[in-house]
């Protein structure tokens, strides 16, 4: 193909998930009607909550994520399993506990403010999940009542809850919210009546345009609701990353010190003015790797090559975990055509030189300085077959319209609704 013309955030958490953009026919159907380039049929992926992101932009195009949750335990921002606050002139103080290490709170009935998604609530608890524009996580939480009297301590009073976290954005505005909820589902003893409070913070290249958390007594499977919203200084052409949180407060009645935390370094928002050929800003999750995926019945022969590349080992599939990286300088595009399509390859009637990886990547024949490949049923002599590894490009005579077809397709589906800019990682796969 052409290319295209803590808790609520916990630090040290890495994640990975992936936005799959399927272009299809509405009929669900297998790799084996590939016929192009003698392509086999590839492996189906694991069942997964599908998440729709947007109304189709045109036929046979789907957006879709499936939010994929943090490969590690959820832990503190500090490493410690709880954090206290100092004991008072009675002896008492409040130790607070959020995620893995919390005792389990049953989920309330219902919650304020924006939706939580569905799939998020349907998740595990103490992770977070992301997509290009959401992030959210469920996680447990405990306070603590503790007294001391003649060096004997005594837990005098707890509150189990759960604290929802949801941030949200548009890829085509530059502003962003962000949400945090607690809800009690255990209550008793000195923590009846406990005050929660808090304050929203960004930290990177963002602006605090508002933060919500006045102090709120949650009773039984109630809430206590905070939101804030931030949005980037708009830079033309550039680009920033920021990262809201949040500062939470608890105040139990028979405690004179409050115990106060602060959430952050999940999810880190990019906002920019950076995608080729758009002038609105806009935000995303950049760790929210985006995948296209293309149909093989709508796309025979394409689909065919592609697949035939994957199996030879060169990177890009979803399948793979090896990203492609955009490439937007038109230069160096040109020189990965150039490269893996020169003039002295015979092209058939009504067929085109398909290149892959694509011209539009930092994977290009050039710009990765590999060797060629290419397989049987491609028309191609010049280009040895049975090469495999990750290392080189692969190169077919596709259909011309179907080729130029999935060029724009690309750019009008992925690159652009997902703000995918220079050296951003995405997959695309056949399936």
């Amino acid at each position: 193909m052409c290319g295209t013309g803590g808790r609520l955030d916990f630090e040290g958490l890495t994640m990975r998930t992936f936005i799959r953009i399927l272009v299809v026919s509405l009929t669900a159907l297998s790799l084996a009607g590939l016929t192009s380039a003698g392509a086999v049929s590839a492996p189906m992926p694991d069942e997964g909550l599908a998440v729709p992101l947007a109304d189709p932009v045109e036929p046979g195009v789907t957006p879709l994520s499936r939010p994929v949750v943090a490969s590690e335990p959820a832990s503190s921002r500090t490493g410690k399993p709880e954090e206290c606050s100092e004991p008072d002139g009675n002896g008492v103080q409040s130790c607070l506990t959020v995620g893995a290490g919390a005792l389990q709170a049953a989920v309330p009935p219902t919650r304020a403010m924006q939706a939580f998604p569905s799939w998020c609530l349907a998740g595990e608890r103490n992770v977070m999940y992301l997509t290009r524009t959401e992030a959210c996580g469920m996680y447990d939480g405990y306070l603590s009542i503790l007294q001391t009297t003649n060096g004997v301590t005594t837990e005098v009073g707890a509150l189990a809850f759960t604290l929802y976290r949801y941030t949200y954005m548009s890829t085509r505005l530059p502003d962003w919210e962000s949400q945090i909820q607690i809800s009690p589902s255990m209550i008793r003893g000195e923590a009846v009546g406990t005050q929660f409070s808090g304050a929203a913070t960004c930290t990177g290249t963002c602006i605090t345009a508002r933060s919500s958390f006045p102090s709120q007594v949650p009773g039984l499977h109630q809430n206590a609701n905070g939101e804030g919203s931030f949005s980037w200084p708009v830079v033309p052409g550039g680009q920033g990353l920021a990262v809201p949180s949040w500062t939470i407060s608890v105040k139990a009645p028979s405690a004179q010190n409050v115990v106060t935390e602060t959430y952050g370094s999940i999810p880190v928002v990019r906002c920019d003015q950076a995608v080729p050929g758009v002038a609105t800003a806009g935000c995303v999750i950049p760790e929210a790797v985006p995948e296209l995926v293309y149909h093989p019945e709508f796309w025979p022969e394409f689909g065919g090559h592609l697949v035939n590349a994957y199996f030879s080992g060169l990177p890009g599939s979803w399948y793979s975990g090896r990203p492609l990286h955009r490439l937007t300088d038109e230069t160096l595009k040109q020189r990965n055509r150039d490269q893996a399509c020169p003039a002295r390859l015979h092209r058939p009637d009504g067929k085109t030189c398909d290149e892959y990886p694509f011209a539009s990547t930092w994977e290009g024949a050039y710009t990765s300085r590999g060797e060629p490949r290419t397989f049987p049923g491609c028309a191609i002599e010049e280009y040895p077959l049975g090469v495999v590894g990750p290392l080189g490009f692969s190169a077919c005579m596709i259909d011309g319209g179907e080729n130029s077809l999935a060029g724009s397709t690309m750019n009008s589906v992925l690159f652009v609704p997902y703000r995918v800019i220079e050296n951003d990682p995405f997959f695309v796969t056949v399936e």
